[in-house]
C-alpha cells in the first residue's frame, strides 16, 4: 500500500535503497521477509526463496554489512582452547591453524571459510585454539547474534551449513580411515 511517506519518497524520486528504508518503515514486507515465513510454515523450500528473491545490503544488520575486521601477526592466538566466549570468525585473508590439546589437527587456508561457529551454536568452551599462521585478516562476527543469522538471513547461514557439512564430511572420511588402519593393524596381529 503506498502511505503518504511512501508518495512522498516516489515523488521525491529518492534512490531505491532509501524507498526500500521509507517503505520497510511503513509497514511493507519484502519478498525475501514474507517468503521466509512461508519456509516456517512449510509452504515453500529455502532454495526457492534464495532463487527467486535478493537480500539487499540496506537490509542487512551493521554486525553482517560491516563485521569487525581484526588483523594478526604470526603465531597471535584468536581463539583460545577451553574459552566459553561465543564470537565466530571468517577468514578474510591468510590462514590459521587449528590447535587441539598442543597438538595442530587441521589448517584453515580458504579465503571465506567460518570458524569457532560450534561455540555460538552449543554454548560449550572452545574446544580447539585457533591461531594465526603468519599474517592474517579475520573477520569477527557477535556470537549471540547467530541464531537471528540463521533466522533471518538464509544466505549467510545457507553459507555457515555449507561450511559445517564439509567440516563433517571430512571428519567422518578421517575417521573411517582410521577405523580402516585399526581393523587392517588388528587382521594382522591375529595372522602374526
Amino acid at each position: 500500500e503506498v502511505t503518504d511517506e511512501v508518495a512522498k519518497a516516489i515523488s521525491a524520486e529518492v534512490p531505491e535503497d532509501q524507498l526500500r528504508k521509507v517503505a520497510v518503515a511503513e509497514g511493507m514486507i519484502t519478498l525475501r521477509d514474507a517468503g521466509l515465513v512461508k519456509i516456517k510454515s512449510g509452504e515453500i523450500s529455502l532454495e526457492e526463496v534464495l532463487k527467486k528473491t535478493v537480500i539487499s545490503k540496506e537490509a542487512l544488520p551493521a554486525y553482517l554489512v560491516n563485521p569487525d575486521i581484526e588483523q594478526y601477526e604470526d603465531k597471535d592466538v584468536i581463539i583460545r582452547e577451553g574459552n566459553t566466549d561465543i564470537d565466530f570468525f571468517k577468514l578474510v585473508q591468510g590462514a590459521v591453524y587449528v590447535v587441539k590439546g598442543g597438538k595442530m589437527i587441521a589448517e584453515i587456508t580458504q579465503p571465506g571459510e567460518y570458524f569457532g561457529e560450534m561455540a555460538a551454536i552449543t554454548g560449550t568452551p572452545r574446544s580447539a585454539s585457533i591461531i594465526s599462521k603468519g599474517r592474517s585478516k579475520i573477520k569477527r562476527f557477535p556470537g549471540d547474534k547467530l541464531i537471528e543469522i540463521i533466522e533471518k538471513y538464509p544466505d549467510v547461514a545457507k553459507h555457515l551449513f555449507t561450511v559445517l557439512a564439509d567440516r563433517l564430511n571430512e571428519t567422518d572420511r578421517k575417521l573411517v580411515s582410521l577405523y580402516n588402519q585399526i581393523k587392517k593393524r588388528k587382521v594382522n596381529e591375529n595372522v602374526s
